[in-house]
């Protein structure tokens, strides 16, 4: 797999958002911040729309009901979820350990 980063753990970050909603834009550019910080650039951030279709159904899937919700998915499996809120950087920071 060459998306390997932390150490070969594939770390991906879902992030459930929608139009109108301040939090979810804090959201997005909270993790894009810390993780340029920590030097983890390269971690996959992606983010739905609960006003799409797809976005509606890729939240049913995972059980998302609120705005904004974030999961991050280390080697594939669940590892923190937050519903309604902004994550707090110390709440997911043992996730990406410092690269020096």
């Amino acid at each position: 797999n060459d998306d390997v980063n932390n150490g070969g753990i594939m770390i991906v970050i879902k992030i459930f958002g929608k139009n109108d909603c301040p939090l979810c834009d804090v959201t997005e550019k909270k993790f894009k911040v810390f993780l340029e910080k920590w030097g983890y650039e390269d971690v996959d951030i992606l983010y739905y729309n609960l006003d799409t279709s797809e976005g509606k159904a890729k939240a049913e899937t995972l059980r998302i009901t609120e705005a904004p919700s974030t999961i991050i998915e280390k080697d594939g499996k669940e590892a923190l979820r937050w519903r309604g809120r902004v994550p707090i950087s110390k709440e997911f920071k043992y996730l990406f350990p410092s690269k020096d």
